[in-house]
Protein backbone atom coordinates (compact mmCIF):
# COMPACT_ATOMS: atom_id res chain seq x y z
CA UNK A 1 0.00 0.00 0.00
CA UNK A 2 1.37 3.56 -1.01
CA UNK A 3 1.16 6.39 1.57
CA UNK A 4 -1.60 7.95 -0.64
CA UNK A 5 -3.49 5.09 -0.21
CA UNK A 6 -2.85 4.37 3.85
CA UNK A 7 -3.66 8.07 4.65
CA UNK A 8 -6.43 8.25 2.02
CA UNK A 9 -7.75 4.59 4.52
CA UNK A 10 -7.23 7.20 7.91
CA UNK A 11 -4.14 5.20 8.32
CA UNK A 12 -0.23 6.11 9.63
CA UNK A 13 1.76 6.21 7.16
CA UNK A 14 5.51 7.48 6.26
CA UNK A 15 6.32 10.66 3.85
CA UNK A 16 10.37 11.23 3.01
CA UNK A 17 12.47 12.28 0.71
CA UNK A 18 16.23 11.84 0.99
CA UNK A 19 18.43 14.88 0.23
CA UNK A 20 22.46 15.04 0.68
CA UNK A 21 22.91 17.35 3.29
CA UNK A 22 26.30 18.81 1.65
CA UNK A 23 24.17 22.62 1.08
CA UNK A 24 21.12 22.36 3.54
CA UNK A 25 20.81 21.89 7.20
CA UNK A 26 18.44 20.01 9.07
CA UNK A 27 17.97 23.52 11.38
CA UNK A 28 18.10 25.40 7.90
CA UNK A 29 15.26 23.14 6.20
CA UNK A 30 13.20 23.53 9.85
CA UNK A 31 13.04 27.34 9.82
CA UNK A 32 12.30 27.07 6.35
CA UNK A 33 9.39 24.60 6.77
CA UNK A 34 8.46 25.43 10.54
CA UNK A 35 5.07 27.06 11.28
CA UNK A 36 5.33 28.67 14.89
CA UNK A 37 2.16 27.94 16.70
CA UNK A 38 1.02 24.47 14.83
CA UNK A 39 3.03 21.94 16.36
CA UNK A 40 5.62 21.52 14.17
CA UNK A 41 9.18 19.55 15.42
CA UNK A 42 12.85 18.87 14.72
CA UNK A 43 13.97 15.82 15.71
CA UNK A 44 17.75 14.66 15.57
CA UNK A 45 19.29 11.53 16.23
CA UNK A 46 23.04 12.40 16.88
CA UNK A 47 24.39 11.92 20.46
CA UNK A 48 27.49 12.33 22.33
CA UNK A 49 28.99 14.63 19.42
CA UNK A 50 28.75 12.23 16.50
CA UNK A 51 29.76 13.04 13.20
CA UNK A 52 28.24 10.36 10.95
CA UNK A 53 24.85 8.66 10.44
CA UNK A 54 23.08 11.68 11.53
CA UNK A 55 19.63 11.55 10.47
CA UNK A 56 17.13 14.03 11.55
CA UNK A 57 12.93 14.42 10.95
CA UNK A 58 11.01 17.44 10.88
CA UNK A 59 7.22 16.93 11.53
CA UNK A 60 5.08 19.16 9.85
CA UNK A 61 0.76 20.38 11.05
CA UNK A 62 0.39 16.86 13.48
CA UNK A 63 -3.10 16.04 14.03
CA UNK A 64 -2.70 14.95 17.26
CA UNK A 65 -0.55 15.68 20.25
CA UNK A 66 0.01 13.96 23.41
CA UNK A 67 1.53 15.78 26.83
CA UNK A 68 2.25 14.45 29.98
CA UNK A 69 2.28 15.66 33.78
CA UNK A 70 4.19 12.85 35.89
CA UNK A 71 1.36 9.84 35.58
CA UNK A 72 -1.22 12.00 33.83
CA UNK A 73 -1.36 12.52 30.44
CA UNK A 74 -3.96 13.56 27.70
CA UNK A 75 -4.23 13.49 24.09
CA UNK A 76 -6.35 16.18 21.45
CA UNK A 77 -7.13 13.87 18.39
CA UNK A 78 -7.74 17.33 16.88
CA UNK A 79 -4.88 19.39 17.13
CA UNK A 80 -5.25 20.48 13.50
CA UNK A 81 -8.46 22.63 14.20
CA UNK A 82 -8.71 22.87 17.84
CA UNK A 83 -5.34 23.25 19.99
CA UNK A 84 -8.00 23.55 23.54
CA UNK A 85 -9.48 19.71 23.15
CA UNK A 86 -7.78 17.51 25.33
CA UNK A 87 -8.91 14.26 26.98
CA UNK A 88 -7.90 12.48 29.72
CA UNK A 89 -5.91 9.11 29.34
CA UNK A 90 -7.76 6.52 31.62
CA UNK A 91 -3.91 4.49 32.26
CA UNK A 92 -0.52 5.94 33.58
CA UNK A 93 1.49 7.58 31.12
CA UNK A 94 3.51 4.96 30.04
CA UNK A 95 1.05 2.73 29.39
CA UNK A 96 -0.94 5.85 27.31
CA UNK A 97 2.06 6.24 25.02
CA UNK A 98 2.81 2.36 24.78
CA UNK A 99 -0.74 2.51 23.63
CA UNK A 100 -0.30 5.52 21.33
CA UNK A 101 2.66 4.38 19.56
CA UNK A 102 1.14 1.25 18.46
CA UNK A 103 -2.09 2.89 17.44
CA UNK A 104 0.17 5.02 15.19
CA UNK A 105 2.40 2.18 13.76
CA UNK A 106 2.74 2.44 10.30
CA UNK A 107 4.16 0.22 7.81
CA UNK A 108 7.79 0.57 6.45
CA UNK A 109 7.23 0.60 2.83
CA UNK A 110 9.82 -1.36 0.66
CA UNK A 111 11.79 1.31 -0.85
CA UNK A 112 12.22 2.19 2.66
CA UNK A 113 15.21 0.20 3.63
CA UNK A 114 14.32 -1.24 7.55
CA UNK A 115 17.85 0.53 8.47
CA UNK A 116 17.07 3.43 6.81
CA UNK A 117 17.80 6.94 8.50
CA UNK A 118 14.16 7.46 9.36
CA UNK A 119 14.01 4.53 11.08
CA UNK A 120 17.26 4.50 12.69
CA UNK A 121 16.52 7.99 13.64
CA UNK A 122 13.14 7.37 15.22
CA UNK A 123 14.61 4.16 17.46
CA UNK A 124 17.63 6.92 18.00
CA UNK A 125 15.00 8.77 19.27
CA UNK A 126 12.44 6.59 21.00
CA UNK A 127 15.58 5.33 23.30
CA UNK A 128 15.93 9.09 23.82
CA UNK A 129 12.73 9.89 25.08
CA UNK A 130 12.30 6.96 27.33
CA UNK A 131 15.33 7.74 29.12
CA UNK A 132 14.99 11.20 29.37
CA UNK A 133 11.00 9.90 30.67
CA UNK A 134 12.84 7.66 33.09
CA UNK A 135 15.34 9.96 34.22
CA UNK A 136 12.82 12.44 35.07
CA UNK A 137 10.31 10.46 37.01
CA UNK A 138 11.61 8.07 39.88
CA UNK A 139 8.32 6.44 40.45
CA UNK A 140 7.58 5.01 36.95
CA UNK A 141 11.63 4.39 36.50
CA UNK A 142 10.94 0.48 36.93
CA UNK A 143 8.35 0.82 33.99
CA UNK A 144 11.01 1.93 31.53
CA UNK A 145 12.70 -0.34 29.45
CA UNK A 146 16.93 -0.73 29.85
Amino acid sequence: MTPREALAYGRPALVWRRQVADTETPVAAALKLIEPGRGDFLLESVEGGETRGRHSLIGLAPDLLFRAHGQRAEINRHWATDRETFEPCDVPTLDALRALVAECRADVPAELPARSPASSAISAMRRSAWSRLCRNRRSIRSACPT
